[in-house]
């Protein structure tokens, strides 16, 4: 190990390992990142399981309710932006 490579290291106690420590601890990359298409593949196939048996487990009552619960928090939603300033004027639903 040359002069130059301990001075490097000199911050991390200049230990041998230490250059390897420090490189195991960088944070990986984003998710959000190029190069992550198949661990969002995977997430996305976990996901739809999940929604896919979330979804036969509730009976139909069940679902229509818990449709209209969520049809009238996104119109609620929608009329709080529209409220606000952003987004379009017209109503949606006309």
């Amino acid at each position: 190990m040359g002069i130059g490579r301990r001075g490097a290291l000199a911050g991390a106690g200049g230990h041998p390992l230490a250059y390897h420590l420090i490189v195991a601890n960088k944070p990986r990359k984003p998710l959000l990142a190029p190069g992550n298409e198949a661990e969002w593949a995977r997430i996305n196939r976990e996901e739809q399981r999940q929604e896919a048996t979330f979804a036969s487990a509730l009976p139909i009552p069940e679902r229509l309710e818990l449709g209209q619960q969520l049809c009238d928090q996104a119109f609620e939603f929608f009329n709080a932006v529209r409220a606000s300033g952003h987004g379009p004027r017209r109503d949606p639903r006309t």
